[in-house]
Formats: C-alpha cells, structure tokens, sequence
C-alpha cells in the first residue's frame, strides 16, 4: 500500500514538472510578455496597451480580470471568462497557463495580462513562475487591500514590486508618488537586473484623454503609450488604436438624465477601489467647482460661516437652482476595510446623503462620524459646522429605488424650483455594484441637453 501511494505521488510529481516545462516552452515562444499591476487603472492600462500593440501589427492577446473577466483577441473581440466547477468559482493565478496555452496555439506574438494576485506572495509566484514577463507596468501605489498589502503606501510598494520582471523592462506611473515609494521599485528593479522607467504624463497627453469616447485618465494614457514605444509601436498608431477599444465594463462615463423634472448626474466609480481614485473621478465628471474638499478647506469655509448643504449650494448659472449630492457606497464583507473609505469620500464630495449597501446604517453613520470628527469637520451644533450626511440602507439595486430615496429625505426640497441631483457610486463593483450600472445606464439620456443646458 506505501509503495503504491508514493508510485502515485511519483508519477504526479513528474506530470507537474512536465507540464511545467511544457508551459515555459509555450511562454518563451512569445516574444513580447506584459505583466501590469498596480492598485487602480490596471484593466484600462491592459486593454490601452493591447489595442496600441495589435495597431502596431502586432498578434496580441490580453485578459482583463476587473469588473468583469476578459479575454481580448487579435481582432479586438472579447470573451467572457467563465469559472466552472468547484475548483474555479474564484479566480486564480493557475489560469494564466490556460491563457498562454491558448495564445501559444493561435500564434501570439504579444502578451497583455492584469495581475489578478494581491498578496504578495501569490504575485511573486504569478510573475516569476507563471507571468515571466519582459515588461511590467505598475499603474500607481495607493492604499487598497490593506489587510494583505499593509497601510502604509511603501508596504503596499512592497507587495506590488514582486512583479517587477526578472532582466525585463519595468513602467512606473508616478502621479503623487513620493521618494520613499521610488525607492522601493529602484531597489527591487535592481536586484532583478530590470531596467526602471519612471512615467509622467505632460499636457499634450492630459488633451488627449478628451478625445476618448469613455474617462481615460493621463497617467494610465501615458504608460501605455511608453509600453507600446518600447515594443516598437509609434505613438501616433498606437494611439488611434487605443481610440478605437472598447473600455472595461466598468468604466462608464458620467451619465445625465431628466427625471421628474429634475436633472440628474451620476459619475460611476464603482470600479476605482480607493477614496484617492474615487474623488479623482468625481473631480474630473464635475469640474473645478466640485474639487473635493480637504480637511482644512472645510475648516476654513467654516471659518467664514459657509456650508456646502444643499441649501446654501446653489447649481451655478441655472437660475439659481440647487443641487443635492449623494454617495451611493457599494460595501462587500470580503472588502471590509474599504468601509474606512466612506467618510473620505463623503467629505471629498459634500455629500448631502449616503445610501449603502451591504452594511447597515449603524455602521455607515459610525464610519462617516469617526472621520469627521477625526479630522475636525464638524464640531457640535457650531454655527456654519458641516452637518453629517443622512444614512439610509438600501436593498433595491436600481435607479428608481435610490432616486426615490433621495426625494425622500427631509432636507431635499424640490417644490419651488427643480433640483439637480448629482450621484457618486463607489465601493465595489460586483453585486449590487454591476446591477446598479446596468440600471444607470438603461435611462436613456433623453431629454439631457435640455435638462443640462447653461450649467457644466
């Protein structure tokens, strides 16, 4: 019986080492193999860089594992990546050899994979034993994830530099990254003999990004045209590829809508999975005049006796019509710490109201009032003191339901004049999140240029 189970044991180690070897074959056929990793922008970087690549002539095949599972083909059609069976309900890392099997087979001579792994172990093993990648691209180090990366931004560096390709070519966007953050990726790129480049963008390819049908931000524009300039690929090709790829399904651009009378916005950062990204988005969807609010900018308004409310907020230009601001948080238990992130944005937004999903009010309010209070925006009943949002819980995931609960706040008054509701959805994307989206974006925009005429 001993010697039949270690014959057995034998011969499963042989088929791994086969299969291994096998793999490495496959993998070393395709010249051009990209690994990017980062805490946001990853599946719009992937998907940038594969169409850049396939406009340069080059046969590429790319997964994207965001919002929704991707497989990107040479001629820029997608196939849903569907998980089967027990061993396949969650995604793993084991997928990319399936992913390089198949683009070995159909002739590949570019890779593009998002780096699915988070902890850093699980990277290091995606990369040196499964990725093999000749270039990386670390899209931006923020705090995200941190029960597995840490909560400092050099700990969350850490973990994403065991990506770094071994005597590969490493791509770093450095948007608000700090010394001490460089440092981390100068020392591991050197210790695996990869060449370090350093990524910003200019204004000419801030321009660029408004001619994008979807929000494409400059950081993300500017790596994948370093990557494809690396593989050989103009920039001027590269980039009316680029132009002409569908973005990841859950990138969806601000959306503006009539309803009831009133003129609705809702900016979807649902995908952006920290208060960092999330606020960026809302900025960019909202313009100047919604530039979210640090601690001291609040301070100082209240200082001066000023509140951002809905009815001292008046919507610029519309005939003095008000607006009303509310955050729709998506909350997921296996994501429990991006709770911590609901008084941030909260407060980067003004919000007037928050409606949550999957965590209860109790929660929701503490979570808000800890962070206000923590950072001194709001002091008693004070006058000109920021009042807290209004909490309520939902579990209806369509529009109807959220655009109803906000009518139904006291405080949202509509009577004399039509409101403008403006909608931040953050948090998660999966669950209520994908539903929501599919929500928002069956309302046709009728109606929408006379909705929004004479305001931004």
């Amino acid at each position: 019986m001993i010697f039949f189970v270690v014959a057995i044991s034998a011969a499963l180690a042989a088929a791994a080492i086969v299969e291994y070897r096998i793999h490495i074959t496959r993998i070393r056929a395709i010249p051009v193999r990209i690994l990017v990793n980062g805490t946001r922008g990853k599946s719009t970087v992937s998907r940038l860089v594969a169409a850049g690549l396939t406009a340069g002539g080059l046969r590429t095949y790319a997964k994207t594992t965001g919002s929704a599972a991707r497989l990107i083909l040479p001629d820029l059609r997608e196939v849903s990546i569907r998980r089967r069976g027990s061993a396949h309900r969650r995604a793993s890392i084991m997928e990319h050899r399936w992913f390089v099997r198949e683009a070995h087979k159909n002739g590949a001579q570019a890779l593009v994979a998002e780096c699915m792994a988070i902890q850093p172990e699980t990277i290091r093993t995606l990369e040196t034993r499964l990725a093999h990648s000749t270039i990386g691209v670390i899209t931006n180090v923020r705090l995200d994830h941190m029960d597995t990366m840490g909560t400092e931004l050099t700990s969350v560096a850490e973990a994403l530099a065991e990506s770094v390709p071994v005597k590969g070519r490493l791509f770093v966007g450095t948007e608000g990254m700090g010394e001490a953050v460089k440092e981390v990726f100068a020392r591991k790129a050197a210790r695996r003999g990869a060449e370090l480049h350093f990524v910003n963008y200019d204004g000419e390819t801030q321009s660029l990004c408004g001619q994008f049908s979807y929000p494409v931000f400059a950081q993300n524009l500017a790596l994948a045209l370093a990557v494809c300039g690396a593989c050989g690929v103009s920039r001027e090709v590269a980039l009316r590829g680029m132009k002409d790829a569908p973005p990841d399904p859950g990138v969806k651009p601000s959306l503006r809508f009539a309803w009831q009378g009133m003129a609705v916005r809702v900016v979807n950062a649902f995908a952006a999975n920290d208060a960092q990204s999330t606020l960026a988005m809302w900025q960019a969807a909202c313009g100047d005049s919604s530039r979210p609010d640090s601690p001291a900018d609040v301070q100082d308004r209240e200082a001066r006796g000023g509140s951002d409310r809905p009815d001292n907020r008046a919507d610029g230009g519309a005939g003095g019509r008000k607006s009303f601001r509310a955050l729709v948080f998506n909350h997921r238990e296996d994501r429990a710490w991006r709770a911590l992130q609901l008084g941030e944005i909260a407060a980067g937004m003004s919000a007037d109201a928050i409606l949550a999903y999957g965590m209860g009010q109790r929660l929701a309010r503490r979570a808000v009032r800890d962070y206000y209070r923590r950072n001194g925006l709001q002091n008693g009943s004070r006058p000109g003191a920021v009042p807290f949002p209004v909490v309520r819980s939902m579990r209806d995931a369509d529009v109807g339901a959220i655009l109803e609960t906000i009518r139904s706040i006291e405080g949202f008054n509509a009577a004399s004049e039509p409101a403008r509701i403006e909608i931040l959805c953050a948090g998660n994307i999966k669950g209520p999140g994908l539903a929501l989206t599919d929500s928002f974006a069956a309302m046709l925009p009728q109606e929408t240029e006379k909705a929004f005429q004479g305001r931004a």
